[in-house]
């Protein structure tokens, strides 16, 4: 091989006879290891024959080869900032030993396209390192590349990598910022948000990017969303809320999609975005009054309304507060009539109301992802209805005025059915400008008053007629007001009746002075201004003509003129007195009990006048028996005749009454009376009752 110094004695060779002979070269032979131009010479000897020697056989041969390519890392994308590693294993499949001392080329897409600065490095015994920096200009397009990688040694066969496909896609970062920046958004309202989208690698902006937005899930794209590249990598997407994307308002999350070809595409993280629909909502009570009883239902219609659509909203949720929001009114009943319109009904006979007056009713109308609406605080006055029965005890059409008075109340609430205690009472005295401060009242509790009218009080000092006018009141509860109390009080009353002269018997001709004494007892104090009436023997028969004077302070003088015509018949008389006043217990005199004797004169005429009689005679005296007050005869007297002493009456003796006070005895001296004859003594007594005697 080359030379005769260089024998090939492993080469085989076979005689086929004939002069034909074959020779096999083995280029796996050690002989030919540095494989390349080889030179063969083949000597043909036999003994006794010509040598025969070929002419050079020239040969080249080059080594079988394969070769691995592997990238490092394997990856269907590239970054544009990456380092692709590329290990190549150069093979001599024949003697299966690496070959190292190859060298390496590398292209991009084509030949025409080398990549000088790819830095490579022979490890040894076949084994190879390509270096590629993806942030080359050669790759400044992104995208897809094909890597062409030739390896060649002399003397074996060059190798090419099949295409090595890499795709290279450009590193990207994003910025996205939403304006303006609120954790919740109006539904009326947009929503700007500016993006820079930048090659992390060149640090350069990323113009002609096409934008993608999804509202809550890349299966909602949000088409209608505007958008805008300014350039340099510069974007704005503006978000109108009105879109129907939003109609149920709430939690959104935005998704945006920058991409370009052969850039990194960028997703912004969720951006949320919440969104409350815009209300107005309008509160309407009825019946519309400045109180309410306690037994009234009041409602309150609600229409809530979604101002950037202009439709009512249904569904909400309503909740009252009573006074303050530490005061939920559960079980108020509500009810959604659909399109935006509720009505609540409020029920006062609720324990939310117990102590009834001015309560604020605020009214929250809330929707999930709506904004609530409040009510400005609803002012209600709640007045308990009552009842209230007023008793007087004790129950008399007159009362004395030094007698109590005790009203009893009872002042009921009438919608719970309870009493009610803490009440105040005022007590007037005929009409309202006449306050009763005096009178003491007392709370027993559970709706039981007692009140205790004094009746001595001065409000009552006239006496009479009054009619109390009692309230019962207590805030936040309907005020009672007692029909008139109509109370008759008079005054209580002692007089003193005193005659003067005192006498058994007066003369007909008397005057009698009777002084009188009118006391008001309750207060002491001697009562002027009464009336007096006087009464002889009866309460029929008045005594009109009496005189009487009124001095003042209880004191009176009646004088009684017997020359009347009421004393005409004389004699026993009894004297009513009634002493009134409006208003005061009329005292009545006991009977003032007086005898009245006609004042009279009586002559006396005998006929014949003699001085001597005869026993046979009769005498006749006349008798003129005079009224001298009056001065006329008093018929219907009696007369007695006595005989020399009262001890010896003359009933024998006739008389007659001729009227007019005339008067005959006839004296018959034929009687008994009168036999012994001689001096006697005729005594005359002529009486009649409620007369003077005369004798």
């Amino acid at each position: 091989v080359n030379s005769r110094s260089n024998p090939y004695y492993a080469a085989t060779w076979f005689d086929y006879g004939n002069g034909y002979y074959n020779i096999t070269i083995d280029f796996t032979d050690t002989k030919f290891n540095d494989y390349g131009q080889f030179t063969l010479i083949i000597d043909v000897n036999k003994t006794n024959y010509q040598n025969q020697t070929s002419s050079p056989i020239s040969i080249d041969i080059l080594g079988q080869i394969d070769t691995t390519f592997v990238r490092n890392p394997l990856q269907a994308i590239y970054n544009s900032g990456d380092a692709l590693n590329i290990s190549v294993y150069y093979n001599d499949t024949i003697r299966n030993v690496g070959i190292s001392g190859a060298n390496l080329t590398i292209y991009v897409n084509n030949r025409s396209n080398p990549y000088y600065a790819a830095t490579w490095f022979d490890y040894g015994n076949g084994y190879y390192n390509i270096t590629i920096n993806l942030n080359n200009t050669l790759f400044s397009g992104y995208g897809q590349f094909n890597l062409i990688i030739d390896v060649n040694k002399t003397n074996y066969y060059n190798q090419t990598s099949s295409l090595i496909s890499i795709d290279i896609r450009g590193e990207t970062t994003t910025i996205f910022d939403k304006e303006p920046v609120q954790s919740v958004y109006d539904s009326g309202d947009a929503l700007n948000i500016s993006i820079y989208y930048n090659d992390t690698i060149k640090n350069v902006g990323i113009s002609g990017a096409n934008l993608t937005i999804y509202v809550n899930s890349r299966s909602n794209p949000y088409y209608a969303a505007t958008w805008f590249d300014y350039g340099n990598g510069y974007y704005n997407i503006t978000i109108d809320f009105t879109d129907t994307k939003f109609n149920d308002y709430g939690q959104f999350t935005l998704i945006i999609d920058v991409n370009k070809t052969n850039y990194y595409n960028q997703t912004s993280s969720l951006i949320s975005i919440d969104i409350l629909g815009e209300t107005t909502t309008t509160f309407d009570i009825e019946p519309v009054q400045s109180v309410y009883d306690s037994g009234d239902a009041l409602n309150i219609s609600i229409y809530y309304n979604d101002t950037i659509r202009n439709v009512g909203i249904s569904g909400a949720n309503l909740t009252i507060y009573v006074n303050s929001r530490s005061n939920p009114y559960y079980t108020a009943t509500w009810f959604d009539y659909g399109n935006g319109y509720y009505n609540i009904t409020i029920d006062f006979t609720d324990t939310k109301f117990d102590d009834y007056g001015q309560f604020n009713l605020i009214i929250d109308v809330n929707k999930t992802n709506y904004y609530n609406q409040t009510s400005s605080p609803i002012s209600i006055d709640i007045l308990g209805e009552t009842t209230t029965t007023f008793d007087k005890e004790p129950v008399q059409t007159v009362y004395d005025s030094g007698d109590t008075l005790n009203i009893s109340i009872y002042y009921n609430d009438t919608i719970k059915n309870v009493g009610i205690s803490g009440a105040n009472l005022t007590i007037y005295v005929n009409s309202r400008s006449n306050p009763y401060y005096a009178a003491t009242w007392f709370d027993y509790g559970n709706g039981y008053y007692n009140i205790t009218i004094n009746l001595n009080n001065t409000l009552f000092s006239g006496y009479g007629q009054f009619n109390l006018i009692i309230d019962v009141n207590k805030t936040n509860y309907y005020n009672q007001t007692s029909s008139l109390i109509s109370i008759d009080i008079r005054g209580e009353t002692t007089t003193i009746f005193d005659k003067e002269p005192v006498q058994s018997v007066y003369d007909s001709g008397d005057a009698l002075n009777i002084s009188i004494y009118y006391n008001d007892t309750i207060k002491n104090v001697g009562i002027s201004g009464a009336n007096l009436t006087i009464y002889v023997n009866s309460r029929s028969n008045p005594y009109y003509a009496v005189t009487w004077f009124d001095y003042g302070n209880g004191y009176y003088n009646i004088t009684i003129d017997f020359t009347d015509t009421k004393f005409d018949d004389y004699g026993q008389f009894n004297l009513i007195i009634d002493v009134n006043k409006t208003n005061y217990y009329n005292q009545t005199s006991s009977p003032i009990s007086m005898d009245i004797r006609g004042e009279i004169a009586s002559t006396f005429v005998r006929n014949p006048v003699q001085a001597i009689y005869f026993s046979g005679d009769a005498l006749n005296i006349s008798v003129y028996y005079n009224d001298t007050i009056r001065n006329v005869g008093i018929s219907g007297a009696n007369l007695t005749i006595y005989v020399n002493s009262r001890s010896n009456p003359y009933y024998a003796a006739t008389w007659f009454d001729y009227g007019n006070g005339y008067y005959n005895i006839t004296i018959d001296f034929t009687d008994t009376k009168f036999n012994d004859y001689g001096q006697f003594t005729l005594i005359i007594d002529v009486n009649k009752t409620n007369y003077q005697n005369q004798t």
